[in-house]
């Protein structure tokens, strides 16, 4: 690394920074436990919510799979709608670790893969907001982890090279896809082993 020049801390947004499951709002409108879970594996998955996260707008594809499940067109529709009811309070140990990160003069970013038109629902109560270099949201930019180029993007941002970069995520295939590039990257599980990975790999004293 170059002499005077900050590595850098990039975040996951959803279940790293804040807990996010739609389980939040579902619970909220399925009496049935099973029939709620069945509805999430089925019918709302993550592989159709991936759309949203690489740029398709949730109004069109709600619409859409309403038509082909008319029993759950409400339900559908409230993951447009309904969205900030996904996302639960902020994981205290981790944003502590921002501050802890930021305190040292290091950058910190968040490579998040969300809905563009619900970025601002997501982030609008986050108390770091001011705090963060850099944000990069997947349904602008129209890139997704785990793909490179996403990542790629985000060293662009923080203008780091890949080495002067810890990343932390709780999906492993965003984790090993960042590895593969060269940055360092800790599958997150709980704020205290994040803590210990960060000052392992030298990017926290």
């Amino acid at each position: 690394m170059a002499a005077g020049r900050a590595k850098a801390v990039l975040f996951d947004y959803g279940n790293v920074l804040v807990n996010w499951d739609p389980r939040h709002l579902y619970r909220q409108l399925f009496a049935d436990p099973a029939e709620m879970d069945w509805f999430l594996e089925n019918v709302c998955t993550m592989d159709w919510h991936l759309r949203h996260d690489s740029g398709e707008p949730m109004t069109v594809t709600t619409a859409e799979l309403a038509k082909k499940h008319p029993k759950y067109a409400d339900a559908i529709r409230a993951w447009d709608t309904r969205f900030c009811d996904m996302i639960g309070p902020e994981i205290a140990g981790s944003v502590a670790l921002l501050d802890e990160v930021k305190a040292q003069g290091l950058k910190v970013g968040v490579l998040t893969n969300m809905p563009a038109d619900q970025a601002w629902v997501c982030f609008r109560n986050f108390s770091r907001w001011a705090a963060l270099d850099t944000i990069i949201v997947s349904g602008f930019v129209k890139m997704a982890k785990p793909g490179a180029d996403v990542f790629r993007l985000a060293l662009h941002a923080l203008d780091r090279e890949a080495h002067e970069v810890f990343f932390v995520d709780d999906s492993p295939k965003n984790v090993a896809a960042a590895e593969a590039l060269g940055i360092a990257s800790h599958l997150f599980r709980a704020p205290d082993a994040f803590g210990e990975a960060l000052r392992k790999a030298g990017f926290l004293a």
